[in-house]
């Protein structure tokens, strides 16, 4: 089981409600008949772009708490 801090918890929730916000949207901008390629090309690639970059930001809130928590205990 992954134990994680509750600030740690919270920035992958919210990663969470964005990355199924842009699916939503890049399935809309897809299948919309009126949407250019470009639009299309660029919702597909943040679409791909998005999950390493809400994996390092739930990676960065952890050090920063671990970092806060060595603070308080030293």
């Amino acid at each position: 089981m992954l134990v994680t801090t509750l600030s740690a918890q919270i920035v992958l929730a919210v990663f969470a409600l964005v990355y199924a916000a842009s699916v939503l949207a890049t399935v809309v901008a897809v299948r919309d008949p009126h949407s250019t390629l470009g639009l299309k090309a660029a919702w597909v690639t943040a679409l791909l772009l998005l999950p390493p970059v809400g994996l390092v930001a739930w990676e960065a809130s952890r050090v920063v708490e671990h970092r806060a928590a060595r603070l308080v205990h030293a």
